[in-house]
């Protein structure tokens, strides 16, 4: 999250350093169906629309807020940050997975697909201890 928050920052020229509370809990929510690139996706739309150092609830997506709701025991009993962290990094794993495998293990081939660079792809490959042969 961190990561394209600063990247579309830079990408748009503003200064976009934070996800309040609020707007947090509804990312948390969603079920990102289309994967890390719809939550990139929606980070690149968020900081685009932004004119303050703070994404709010308010500049999210509609579609957000349509997606089922983890029930009040789940909520509560998952610290929100560490919730979010646990999906992204599910959604990283996956990505880089299907990359991985489509390519048969070629790191390059399979960061042209992500269309991040390879050191990137190498650094969360052993980061997220992923296997790169397929």
């Amino acid at each position: 999250m961190d990561h394209f928050l600063k990247m579309f920052a830079k990408k748009f020229g503003k200064n976009v350093t934070l996800i309040d509370d609020e707007a947090m809990f509804h990312l948390v929510q969603y079920p990102w169906p289309g994967n890390i690139r719809e939550l990139e996706n929606c980070m690149e739309y968020v900081v685009n629309v932004a004119d303050k150092p703070n994404i709010t609830k308010e500049l999210l997506p509609t579609h957000l807020f349509s997606a089922p709701v983890l029930n009040s025991r789940q909520q509560w009993n998952i610290h929100r940050g560490d919730a979010l962290r646990s999906k992204v990094a599910a959604l990283e794993r996956g990505a880089i997975e299907e990359a991985l495998k489509s390519s048969k293990g070629d790191v390059l081939r399979a960061s042209q697909k992500l269309g991040v660079p390879p050191s990137l792809l190498e650094e969360k490959v052993l980061q997220l201890k992923i296997p790169t042969t397929h």
